[in-house]
């Protein structure tokens, strides 16, 4: 016999036995989601949240996530601070 084999553990025979019993949880709203943005937004900008959240007043979440997503690639590949996507997207054009 080999000192070094694994003993054999528990057998598993449904993924209920691997996963243990997962409670489902409810949808999130569309307000909760955008908190989570917004409080994600005044992290990364180091300001209080009603700050951001009076810029992004009008934006539907969709334009929240696009923005998240544009400001995160500009960060990565280092052309500058996130803030600097994140303010250069709010604003206006003339």
């Amino acid at each position: 016999m080999n000192p070094y084999a694994e003993e054999p553990g528990p057998k598993i025979q449904s993924a209920t036995d691997l996963f243990g019993r997962l409670v489902p949880q409810a949808p999130r709203s569309d307000g909760q989601k955008r908190n989570d943005l917004l409080k994600a937004f005044s992290k990364k900008l180091n300001r209080p949240i009603g700050y951001v959240a009076m810029r992004c007043t009008g934006l539907s979440l969709a334009d929240l996530y696009y923005i998240q997503s544009v400001a995160d690639k500009y960060e990565l590949e280092g052309k500058g601070a996130w803030g600097r996507a994140f303010n250069g997207m709010l604003k206006p054009r003339e």
